[in-house]
């Protein structure tokens, strides 16, 4: 079918645009010069993909803040992360040029960045190259924070007050950066004293942070101030704060909590849901989901029991082999568990695809970069 297309390019110096109707399988454009870059979907406006060179997109990306606009930049990431999922992009590729979007002075394409960093995680982040992945989430990322600041600033933009969080989780947990962990335990510290010291905006991923390394005290603690929560902000903060302790122990403790606490009914999701967050904490949950689904069955409505298969998602086979054997029972088949668990099948089957064509490359790509 036809297809218009506008291109935004500089030729001379000037930015200019054109429009062009795509309506055969090539077409050939006269911009009246050489083009010093090219950007194939101006104001993100159209619904098609495009690619070009890794020349010319690694000139793009790296002055991206430049040349385009902020509904483009954005529309730019979108565009390499479909690239990455299509074969078109190696993974390496992909987090350099990720990298070099990271650096853009607006929050919103900051915050574009940061929807695909879990993804990269879970496909190709296995626990050798965690260190390799920190330091790429320190180079990447902390730029970012600085021009914010850990702290909130008068007059700052809503956006800013936003992305602020997720920059400090992203750095202190997978990214291991001391400075962002440090200012998290005594701003979580500061919060416990007096609750009012700390901007409300950054509370909760300060005590999420502070719990990363926590013990069976700590979670205690937090246990009775969920219980004891007056407002319920301060029992949602106090709730998912009991989710994210990465000691065996610890976590064991709080998946039970889950069952054993004082929970409401769309309460307890929060506790393994944050427990997913990691690829030990993953099969944590699902292994947990499986031991307790009768019980589940008893504090859920039917509705909700169809989602359970969502357990299974993140890039294991063999977990959802167990998942498809699991839902597989009768007793296990409330209403929409096939469906929910067909989702999880493709979810998990694009991890993996993925993980096989791109791994040496990202794994390539990390290990270069660190060294």
């Amino acid at each position: 079918w036809s297809l218009p297309v506008t291109l935004r390019y500089s030729t001379g110096g000037e930015s200019a645009t054109r429009v062009v109707l795509l309506d055969s399988a090539t077409s050939v454009v006269d911009l009246g010069g050489e083009p010093a870059w090219i950007y194939p979907k101006a104001d993100a406006r159209g619904y098609y993909r495009w690619q070009m060179s890794d020349e010319a997109l690694s000139s793009l990306t790296a002055a991206a803040s430049a040349r385009l606009t902020e509904a483009e930049r954005m529309d730019l990431i979108g565009n390499l992360a479909a690239q990455l999922g299509a074969g078109t992009l190696e993974g390496g590729a992909f987090l350099a040029a990720l990298e070099r979007l990271a650096a853009d002075p607006e929050p919103m394409v900051v915050a574009s960045v940061l929807d695909h960093v879990d993804d990269l995680q879970r496909a190709f982040v296995p626990a050798d190259l965690e260190p390799a992945f920190a330091a790429y989430l320190r180079r990447a990322l902390r730029p970012a924070l600085d021009r914010l600041g850990l702290m909130p600033r008068d007059g700052e933009s809503e956006t800013a007050t936003l992305v602020r969080p997720r920059l400090l989780f992203w750095l202190g947990d997978n990214g291991q950066d001391e400075e962002v962990l440090r200012f998290a335990e005594e701003k979580a510290a500061a919060y416990l004293e007096d609750p009012g010291s700390v901007p409300p905006s950054i509370a909760s991923v300060c005590l999420n942070l502070a719990s990363l390394s926590g013990d069976a005290e700590r979670f205690e603690m937090l246990r009775l101030r969920f219980e004891a929560a007056a407002t319920p902000t301060e029992r949602d903060r106090y709730l998912g704060s009991l989710g994210w302790f990465r000691d065996p122990a610890v976590v064991d403790r709080a998946l039970d909590y889950a069952f054993s606490g004082p929970l409401r009914t769309n309460e307890l999701f929060s506790i393994p849901m944050r427990v997913r967050q990691t690829t030990a904490g993953r099969q944590r949950a699902y292994v947990w989901l499986t031991r307790n689904y009768a019980q589940m069955g008893e504090r859920l409505p039917e509705m909700y029991q169809s989602f359970l298969p969502l357990f299974a998602g993140g890039c294991s086979a063999e977990r959802l082999e167990s998942a498809r054997s699991f839902f597989s029972r009768p007793e296990h088949q409330a209403a929409g568990t096939e469906r929910s668990l067909g989702r999880v099948s493709a979810q998990v089957n694009e991890c993996l695809t993925l993980r096989a064509r791109e791994g040496q490359s990202v794994r390539t790509f990390l290990e270069t970069a660190e060294s």
